[in-house]
Order: C-alpha cells, then sequence, then structure tokens
C-alpha cells in the first residue's frame, strides 16, 4: 500500500496489547520514550494497544509494527515527503468507517504528574484520518477526563502537546487515531502512523498541586512594525505626511522650538494649521499599553491619542491635552492601556504660526504585566 522499502516486521508484526491482569506503573518519565516498538533486541516500549470491542468498550483498529521508509505511493496516501525511518507504527483500513471508530495507543499507567506533561510523536495521516491525546482512570476504555483538540502535524518535527496542570491519581495517555471515514474518488477510509513517542513532566511520585497556567498570547511582529515608531526606522516613516520631518538636533527658536531631541531622531510638525500621524491597524489578543513621548512649547496646541475600533464609527480618545504647559521645557512621555484593536491616531491641533512646533518619539507597545517592550523580537 504504501511502496518503498517498507514492510510489515515479520518477526513481530502485531502490536502488543494490555495485559489483562493490569500493567505496572512506570518508574521515570523516560520510560514512556519509544523509538523502535517492541523490535527485536532493543528495550521494552510502556506503550500498548487497546483491546478490540464494541464502540464505547474498546477501540475498533489495531497499530502494527512496521520498517522501512515508504516510497512515492505512501507520499501520496500522507500527501509529504518526509516519512519515518527504521520502526514506526502504522494502523489503517480500506473501507469507510464511522467518524469515532479509532486505533488507541495507550501507556502504562502513570502514578500522577506534577505540573504540565509534554508528549512528543511524530506523526503522519492520509486526508480526515485526526489524532489526538487524551487521558483516563487506568483500563477505563472511552472514559476521558481530559482529551487535546486535534494534534496538527509539522513535517520534519515531533508535535508537541501539552496535559495541562498536576494530575493527582493514577492515569493513563492515550494517542488516538479516528476519523477513518473517507469515501471520496474511489477511496474509502485512511490510515495513520506513529513514531518517536516520549512523555516528560518534573515528577511522577509524590507530586504536588501545580495548576496549569495557560502562556499569554503575544502580538505578532508584524503589528509591532506597524505601531513602534522611534523615527530611526519602522513602518511610521512610510506613513508621515507632508508636514512631519524627522531630526535629531534642537529645531525652532529656543521660546517655542524642540530644545533638544529625547533619543536619536524623533518627528516633528510646524504650523500653521494642523498635523495628524496614523500608525498601521493594531491587532492585539489581549490587553496591552501604549507608550509615547512628545514636546511642545506652546500654550493652546491641542493634542489627543485617538484609538478608531474596528467595527465602530465613533472615536476613543485615549490621552489629550487641551493647553500644553510651555514653562515643562522637557520631552513628556505618558502611557495609556488598550483593549479593542483598531487604527491609532496622533492629533495635533491649533499650531497657530510657523514658530509654533510639536515633537514625537518613542511611540512603542508594552506588556502590562512586565511593564517591558512588547516589540523586543
Amino acid at each position: 500500500m504504501l511502496g518503498g522499502h517498507t514492510d510489515v516486521d515479520i518477526i513481530f508484526p502485531m502490536f502488543k496489547e494490555g495485559s489483562p491482569f493490569g500493567n505496572v506503573v512506570i518508574q521515570c518519565p523516560c520510560d514512556l520514550e519509544c523509538h523502535d516498538f517492541d523490535s527485536f533486541f532493543t528495550r521494552s516500549c510502556r506503550w500498548h494497544n487497546e483491546k478490540n470491542g464494541c464502540y464505547g468498550t474498546g477501540d475498533e483498529l489495531d497499530f502494527i509494527r512496521m520498517r522501512g521508509a515508504w516510497g512515492r505511493a505512501g507520499e501520496g496516501v500522507f500527501l509529504t515527503s518526509d516519512k519515518p525511518d527504521g520502526f514506526f507504527l502504522l494502523v489503517g483500513i480500506q473501507q469507510k468507517l464511522p467518524e469515532m471508530y479509532s486505533a488507541m495507543l495507550v501507556s502504562d499507567p502513570i502514578q500522577c504528574q506534577q505540573g504540565d506533561g509534554i508528549v512528543r510523536f511524530r506523526h503522519w495521516t492520509s486526508p480526515g484520518v485526526k489524532v489526538r491525546v487524551c487521558i483516563r482512570p487506568p483500563s477505563m476504555r472511552r472514559r476521558y477526563s481530559w482529551c487535546s483538540e486535534n494534534v496538527k502535524r509539522k513535517p520534519g518535527k515531533s508535535a508537541v502537546v501539552l496535559i495541562p496542570g498536576s494530575i493527582m491519581t493514577m492515569f493513563e495517555i492515550v494517542i488516538e487515531a479516528y476519523g477513518f471515514s473517507l469515501d471520496a474518488f474511489g477511496v474509502q477510509g485512511g490510515a495513520a502512523a506513529i513514531d518517536d513517542i516520549s512523555y516528560n513532566t518534573t515528577a511522577i511520585y509524590q507530586c504536588q498541586m501545580i495548576p496549569h497556567i495557560p502562556k499569554l498570547q503575544n502580538v505578532t511582529k508584524s503589528v509591532c512594525n506597524s505601531i513602534k515608531c522611534d523615527f530611526d526606522s519602522g513602518d511610521c516613516l512610510k506613513k508621515m505626511g507632508k508636514k512631519w520631518e524627522v531630526t535629531s538636533e534642537a529645531v525652532g527658536p529656543r521660546p517655542t522650538g524642540i530644545l533638544k531631541p529625547l533619543e536619536g531622531d524623533y518627528g516633528y510638525v510646524k504650523g500653521p494649521g494642523d498635523a495628524s500621524l496614523s500608525l498601521g491597524k493594531l491587532k492585539i489578543p489581549r490587553t496591552y499599553g501604549l507608550q509615547f513621548c512628545y514636546f511642545s512649547e506652546l500654550i493652546g496646541t491641542d493634542f489627543e491619542v485617538i484609538l478608531r475600533p474596528e467595527e465602530s464609527s465613533e472615536k476613543l480618545v485615549l490621552y489629550n491635552v487641551t493647553s500644553v504647559d510651555r514653562f515643562s521645557q522637557e520631552w513628556q512621555c505618558k502611557r495609556v492601556f488598550l483593549s479593542v484593536n483598531g487604527t491609532i491616531d496622533f492629533s495635533i491641533r491649533n499650531l497657530r504660526n510657523e514658530f509654533s512646533y510639536f515633537a514625537l518619539d518613542q511611540i512603542d507597545l508594552f506588556d502590562p504585566m512586565t511593564s517591558l517592550t512588547a516589540c523586543d523580537f
């Protein structure tokens, strides 16, 4: 079916089932590291097939041990050119089955898990076939206490599945392949292959209760490129209107000009009239902060930082100064919080004459959890 140099291991073709008397608890996470699947003269693999039974009392298909590397036929089945090496497990059928009929690969029991656990494995699936990782009390068939989402495959890399938080009672890990329900273009059923399984956690005996703390989502590099602006580099340089200039020197007369740079280049405008700087679209997965610095010496200049939400005609004023203090003679650095997506505008109004100056610098996103920049890629 797969072509190439792939064949069934003729010495022990059927991968083992669990003991009817129960399986021995593993001694360390490394016991669940499995590459050769009990092939001749290799270390024992502490994984086994589930006993077949009617739906709900067992699985319907079994993994068999294979060796070698498949050829073009296998690449056509799994739609990828990468393949396992040495021994691996394969399950497949050439007839359509109900969606939840499956093959279950089960670990030997684990006494407990302290904190998060990590299961790694390489896998290949034909169209429609899915793989997930579940946990259950020992020998409890499909009475899962937790299951992952369907595991996405990364060509040439192991899938990484996180089992969240401490588990204080004995349990088993189940790698389940299901979805052998294809019936199209004269093809039925499906296939799945698994190789290079491992499991790790901080302790499997005398475990302490350590809850799972979800990893916070971060802003993307493209969002940072569109928002962050130090006027030395960044997408903002392409969005500056004709009134904006960039310099690293003092500009204008002492009473109303920019007396000194903050840090390197900065952007500035001069009157008369109004000016604005619109940054790129803000897309944040959670609350973030926006920091910016401005310099103005002229009473009467109005300055606002505006967020225009994506699906609203209203504007949110994040920061405003209706009459800038002319006696500060220093850069003012401020921080505001962002909780919705949209477009950020810096609006400057009432620059009265050609001696009126306003400057911006060090626009950046920061993480409120750490107070550090969110754009340090």
